[in-house]
C-alpha cells in the first residue's frame, strides 16, 4: 500500500485516501474517506466536504486533534467524538483522541 503523505482536494467527486503516512483531505461535493498510518508532526487533522459524508481512521493510540466538517452530511470514526460547539451554526468536532 502507499506509504507517503498525501494532501487531496476535488471539487466534485470523492476523496478516498488509505496510506501509512499522513493524510489531508476536502471535497466541495463528494465523501472523505481517510485511513492514515501515522499523524503528521502537528498532530492535527482537518478533513472537510461541504455537502458529503466525513469518515476518519487513525491507528490505534493516536493522540491528535481531529477537525472534521461537513455541511451536508454525517461525521463518521472509528473513535469516540463529541461536539464541542457550533461554526456558523453547524456542529464543531475537535477531538482529541
Amino acid at each position: 500500500g502507499l506509504a507517503a503523505d498525501v494532501r487531496a482536494r476535488s471539487v466534485s467527486g470523492d476523496v478516498r485516501i488509505s496510506t501509512r503516512g499522513t493524510a489531508e483531505a476536502a471535497s466541495v461535493s463528494g465523501d472523505v474517506a481517510v485511513a492514515m498510518g501515522r499523524l503528521p508532526a502537528s498532530g492535527t487533522l482537518e478533513l472537510r466536504s461541504v455537502s458529503g459524508d466525513v469518515e476518519v481512521t487513525l491507528p490505534a493510540g493516536a493522540d491528535a486533534e481531529v477537525r472534521a466538517s461537513t455541511l451536508s452530511g454525517e461525521i463518521r470514526t472509528d473513535f469516540p467524538l463529541q461536539v464541542q460547539g457550533r461554526n456558523r451554526g453547524r456542529p464543531c468536532v475537535p477531538h482529541r483522541t
